[in-house]
């Protein structure tokens, strides 16, 4: 008890400090989710988390793993596989539609991980019949994926 009352009795400095810093990390993280087209991401209200919801991603396949992204857990599961990126789906919280992404890290590290997670967003691809930006059928998928892997040239 003692040590707890001599940290916020003497530690002001200190405690500005590591406010300072992750202020400043949730605006890098929160400019970086909404630099993202299509995702939506609130500023968190005292949180160390950033929480983007995913709209235009779900219903994409994600074309290293075949997975079809459904929802945050979804997204979160190819995240951690496929570019070790750490977050949770929202579906714990009660937002199936999105992600919670911690910025408890070094900006470097936040940096790495938003670039990964545009990265990812962007591969996604839609595998409907008669949409705009869909794969026709699984041949023209793995022509894709074919052609994006540099295994296919002219």
């Amino acid at each position: 008890q003692a040590a707890s009352v001599a940290a916020l009795q003497e530690g002001s400095a200190e405690r500005e400090a590591m406010r300072a810093a992750f202020e400043q990390r949730s605006h890098l993280v929160v400019a970086g989710l909404r630099a993202i087209p299509g995702l939506h991401c609130e500023a968190p209200a005292g949180a160390f988390y950033a929480f983007p919801s995913l709209g235009p991603y779900l219903g994409k396949t994600d074309p290293v793993t075949g997975r079809r992204i459904e929802n945050g857990d979804d997204l979160a599961e190819v995240l951690l596989e496929v570019d070790r990126v750490s977050c949770i789906g929202g579906g714990a919280f009660g937002k199936a539609d999105a992600i919670r992404l911690s910025f408890a890290a070094s900006e470097s590290v936040l940096n790495e991980a938003l670039t990964r997670i545009s990265a990812r967003l962007s591969a996604l691809i839609r595998i409907e019949p008669d949409h705009p930006d869909s794969v026709a059928d699984s041949h023209d998928l793995f022509s894709l994926l074919a052609l994006r892997s540099g295994a296919l040239r002219d």
